[in-house]
């Protein structure tokens, strides 16, 4: 009986796999859609993007929040840094695409951007080790 239970769900989760870029491409049309789109075009896009996430989240699909969190290298793929003096050195800055897990098992990790501190210059460096330019 479990053997067909985690059958099944690794099947739902392959399929929701297989289907996330095209989710992920309805969102990026929205995030940069033309200025004087016609309204309910828009309207109907955004109906669209919310069936298919209710049907995915009916599979028990769901987003991982990754702006703001610490970086969690079972839900997060990092990509690259940006630096930052307002946020903790590995917190999620910035998401590339959209991570989702079932349940406790993550069918796609979030590409994310993570914060580090800003590089010292060059002087400062030897400022550090104790010493200065002047002999």
């Amino acid at each position: 009986r479990q053997d067909q239970v985690d059958t099944i769900q690794h099947a739902s989760a392959e399929l929701i796999n297989r289907l996330l870029p095209g989710l992920d491409d309805l969102h990026k049309a929205l995030e940069h859609r033309p200025k004087g789109v016609d309204p309910s075009w828009l309207k109907g896009v955004e109906l669209s993007v919310r069936k298919l996430e209710d049907a995915f989240g009916a599979h028990g699909l769901e987003a991982i929040k990754s702006v703001g969190a610490r970086f969690d290298p079972k839900l997060h793929e990092a990509v690259g840094h940006e630096e930052s003096l307002e946020h903790p050195e590995d917190t999620v800055v910035a998401e590339l695409r959209r991570g989702y897990r079932i349940r406790d098992r993550v069918v796609r990790p979030a590409l994310v951007k993570l914060a580090r501190p800003p590089a010292l210059p060059a002087d400062a460096d030897s400022d550090r080790d104790g010493t200065d330019d002047q002999a």
